[in-house]
């Protein structure tokens, strides 16, 4: 599988809550939130990264610039006005094969990760054409609140569903 990371917002609720720092450099565990994700990604067995990233934001850009995770990176500057409209740049700029993606500021446990690839995976070679991660709700200023039906996914809204799930920020898409 193929990795992308979607860094491409605008980062203004952040900036709202007094955090100058692009969210791609906001750092967790010592480490911008992007390195952390594409280490991640490498060592979860990615055959290529592509990060697409909000052009505003060149410092972004500049670490990325000659970073070395293992599999090729490629970057995708970008000036999209939302998630969906990044990821279709993104994709455009990518080989063919099943991909890996996550939004930028998703944080789970390493065991977790590799639990969701591997699942992720398995799914894709099944036949699924898109595998979302859903999560309970916790604590989300935009969620996306899923209804499912045994393991599938069965309605997407931006209303509360009963039993309250939402997307997880990552995805998996067929070749």
């Amino acid at each position: 599988m193929h990795g992308l990371i979607l860094a491409g917002g605008e980062g203004s609720r952040l900036a709202a809550g007094g955090i100058a720092v692009p969210k791609p450099l906001v750092e967790v565990a010592g480490r911008p939130q992007i390195v952390g994700l594409l280490e991640t990604f490498a060592a979860l067995g990615c055959a290529s990264l592509t990060c697409a990233v909000r052009a505003d934001f060149p410092a972004v850009r500049r670490l990325l610039d000659g970073s070395r995770f293992g599999p090729p990176l490629t970057v995708v500057s970008c000036r999209t006005p939302s998630s969906l409209h990044t990821l279709v740049e993104a994709l455009r700029g990518m080989a063919g094969g099943p991909v890996f993606c996550s939004m930028v500021d998703t944080v789970m446990r390493p065991e977790d990760w590799e639990a969701l690839y591997g699942a992720t995976g398995r799914y894709l070679e099944e036949g699924a054409e898109l595998v979302l991660a859903v999560t309970p709700y916790v604590d989300d200023e935009s969620p996306v609140y899923v209804r499912r039906h045994g393991g599938d996914v069965r309605a997407v809204s931006d209303a509360p569903l009963t039993p309250v799930c939402v997307t997880g920020g990552v995805y998996g898409l067929s070749a």
